[in-house]
């Protein structure tokens, strides 16, 4: 049986989920749609590591979490994960997708269609 992990599924274009997926890179290469790579976030005041398509910006994917200012950080669909990958009792993550259903995304306009955008806190990148 394989591992799960919690994970933050946004995707700019459709629904933000908070649900189990499968603990490996194939799973976060399959929502994000090819080649990885990681950042170390904080959202609603929370560390999390995000996911996202390594060449989105090369392939004109849409915004999808922008710095306080509305500078874009990464684009296209994002897997948001706690630091520690484990998603145990200390895991971050309900609380912070808790905290973006409440304040921490923004809906926009972008080529004509409505995106929600993930808002980092400020200084949140590590």
């Amino acid at each position: 049986m394989t591992r799960t992990i919690r994970a933050v599924l946004h995707d700019p274009e459709g629904e933000t989920i908070y649900r189990r997926i499968p603990d490996t890179l194939e799973a976060i290469r399959e929502f994000v749609g090819g080649y990885v790579e990681g950042h170390l976030v904080v959202l609603g005041g929370r560390r999390c590591v995000a996911y996202c398509h390594e060449e989105g910006r090369l392939l004109g994917m849409p915004p999808s979490v922008c710095w306080p200012d509305g500078e874009v950080y990464m684009v296209g669909k994002v897997v948001l994960t706690s630091p520690d990958g484990r998603g145990g009792d200390d895991d971050v993550l309900p609380g912070t997708y808790r905290r973006m259903v409440e304040r921490g995304w923004s809906d926009v306009p972008w080529e004509g269609r409505r995106l929600s955008i993930l808002v980092m806190d400020e200084g949140a990148v590590q």
